[in-house]
């Protein structure tokens, strides 16, 4: 049994702590564990035994990937709601190119929409399974609930579901 006085034996770790903000930014970044691994120049294994062993680098990781799962929630809602970002057109006449600023409209996408209410309100959202091979989608609203929607409808797309 080693004691704390006895010598350490082995190969020394490559491991830095500077590591560990590489890492969160990484993962921030989107980059997979094999990735992240790569560009340390380790195996994928020894990056999961390097997060279980120094715990600011368990903890940059989480916080990366928390990043990156925040933005992509995002997208995913603005895919899901629609929405308006800023763009430019380009046009060439005679020789000479102008660059027009616009404005670029993306409608709401009803599959983002399926997929967010799925998973943010199952209670409410969900594929209830009956018969074999048969599927029923049931969904409970409160009329003030839809009278928001309807609005909110309304006046960002000119819909009315009336």
């Amino acid at each position: 049994m080693k004691t704390s006085r006895q010598p350490k034996t082995g190969r020394p770790t490559k491991f830095k702590p500077v590591f560990a903000s590489q890492v969160a930014e990484w993962y921030a970044a989107g980059l997979t564990d094999a990735e992240v691994a790569k560009k340390l120049g380790i195996a994928r294994s020894r990056l999961s035994e390097w997060r279980k062993r120094f715990p600011a680098l368990q903890r940059a990781a989480k916080a990366g990937k928390k990043v990156a799962d925040h933005l992509v929630e995002r997208a995913l809602f603005q895919r899901a709601i629609g929405c308006q970002t800023p763009d430019t057109y380009f046009n060439a006449f005679k020789g000479e190119v102008t660059a027009t600023p616009t404005v670029k409209h993306y409608p709401p996408d009803v599959l983002a929409c399926i997929f967010w209410l799925k998973n943010r309100r199952p209670e409410r959202w969900q594929d209830v399974q009956g018969r074999a091979n048969e599927t029923t989608i049931t969904y409970r609203i409160d009329p003030k609930e839809l009278e928001i929607a309807r609005r909110i409808a309304r006046e960002r797309h000119g819909l009315g579901f009336d």
